[in-house]
């Protein structure tokens, strides 16, 4: 069993310590949280589980092998990088930082230390996007045209930093896992809030070598919440609603028909008829459960997790590409793959 502690506890670290109070395969031991109010309060739901103050203090005890970390984005590097450097295996929530130069760091840390360094992104955990991995690996959905995504939050209580560090890394990192080529460069433009002093809408688009685009709709300020994917194949369109009931996803056959409806001296127009539509069953395991098993996995069998360091590492630099293009009015930035640098 793995003995670990948790540093920090937003929603990401309130979802993992419900998890993980009732797991079999671990065992948190305690919860580091510096705000007083909030450790009473995990006091009070955690009972039998030691609640601190001070991280430091875990790197005194010897019993504890791994860290999950729930902190604000301008502190994850500093404690990622002590944890590593103590030999403490460990699950951050994404991003890593919002440095590329500082991800890249904390990559090579690992592999150097040969330490489990997994980016917490529970999207990708879900039963319908390891369904649609599995299906592109399987071969059976055809070459990618378009992928769209839509990613609309409830604005935040306290005051956010840019949209695409808070709704960005779990949607690129979706992209990441589903598209099986990297991108070459990307577009992005933002809007600012004029109410709440924040740039809370962004729309992003990459494109690729291939004749492949992506677009990515973020958007903070509609109120509203809506979280969908469209994937254009050449002849299967998948249609991916996080808010349906089931979470459920569609697979629409594409085909066209001629239209014969005026006779021979018809238009002759070509109209896209939809085909047979399949809804495949989903697993139900929640995906934050998947994630923990696959984190404790990696660390007993000595493996990479699919969402490690480096996957995290390409999250990093979409973002800052991204962010350079919004200073530049949408501007192209060359996104280079590693091999290339």
């Amino acid at each position: 069993m793995l003995d670990i502690a948790l540093v920090g506890i937003d929603s990401w670290g309130v979802e993992l310590a419900s998890e993980m109070a009732g797991e079999s395969f671990l065992s948190l031991k305690l919860i580091c949280e510096k705000n007083l109010e909030l450790q009473s309060a995990l006091k009070r739901r955690f009972p039998n589980i030691e609640a601190i103050s001070d991280y430091k203090d875990i790197l005194y005890r010897d019993e504890i092998a791994a860290v999950a970390i729930d902190v604000p984005l301008e502190e994850r590097y500093e404690l990622t990088k002590s944890f590593l450097e103590s030999g403490r295996h460990c699950l951050v929530k994404s991003p890593l930082t919002d440095n590329l130069n500082e991800a890249e760091e904390l990559a090579q840390l690992a592999e150097k230390k040969g330490l489990v360094l997994m980016c917490g992104q529970i999207p990708c955990y879900t039963g319908s996007a390891r369904l649609l991995k599995s299906m592109r690996e399987r071969g059976e959905t055809g070459r990618l045209r378009f992928y769209d995504a839509v990613q609309m939050a409830l604005p935040p209580l306290k005051k956010p930093g840019h949209v695409l560090w808070d709704l960005g890394a779990d949607c690129f990192g979706l992209m990441e896992m589903l598209v099986p080529e990297q991108p070459i460069y990307v577009n992005a433009v933002s809007l600012e809030d004029s109410r709440r002093g924040s740039e809370d809408i962004a729309y992003v688009s990459f494109q690729f070598e291939t004749d492949l685009i992506a677009h990515f709709t973020l958007n903070r300020a509609s109120h509203a919440v809506a979280n969908r994917v469209t994937l254009g194949y050449d002849e299967k369109t998948v249609f991916w609603d996080e808010n349906e009931t089931d979470r459920e996803i569609k697979i629409f056959s594409n085909s066209s028909s001629r239209n014969l409806s005026a006779g021979e001296l018809g238009s002759g127009v070509d109209r896209l008829r939809n085909g047979d539509i399949y809804i495949p069953r989903i697993e139900t395991a929640r995906p934050s459960k998947i994630m923990l098993a696959e984190f404790c996995d990696c660390i007993s069998k000595d493996r990479k997790p699919l969402t490690d360091a480096e996957f995290n590492v390409r999250v990093v630099r979409s973002i800052n590409a991204a962010m350079r293009s919004i200073s530049g009015s949408g501007t192209n930035i060359p996104l280079w793959a590693p091999g290339w640098m």
